[in-house]
């Protein structure tokens, strides 16, 4: 509610409904989380996060909730087009090694990005914070 409610006066001052990296509310998310959050914003009724994290070599991959029924998850490297045709439906630790919670997520449409990334769209689970 508090995240909210600071977007929300973000909003009044004319400024876009999104809290960024450096915000007091993203900074104690990214804390309690461990992940990296870059922004969280709201559509509609719904706070939606960005995560980037980051390893030894730079950026290794994203998360990015876009609206409440579409999230997608990229990371670097790209697997042969084979690969990707056969991972649609499985779980996301079939794409990379992610952390716990990011490595159950079902699998969608899985295609290659700008860079050399792979990018899937996944079905979200929302989880109550």
């Amino acid at each position: 509610m508090i995240i909210s409610e600071g977007i929300e006066a973000q909003a009044r001052l004319g400024a876009p409904a999104l809290l960024r990296k450096g915000n007091c509310y993203v900074e104690s998310v990214s804390q309690i989380t461990g992940f990296n959050i870059v922004s969280i914003s709201r559509r509609h009724r719904y706070l939606l996060a960005r995560i980037e994290q980051y390893g030894n070599d730079g950026l290794t991959w994203t998360y990015e909730e876009e609206s409440r029924n579409r999230c997608r998850l990229s990371t670097g490297g790209i697997p042969p087009i084979h690969a990707r045709l056969g991972l649609n439906g499985r779980t996301s630790g079939h794409l990379a090694d992610f952390p716990p919670p990011f490595e159950a997520l079902a699998l969608g449409i899985v295609t290659q990005t700008h860079g050399g990334w792979t990018s899937a769209e996944i079905d979200p689970q929302w989880q109550p914070f």
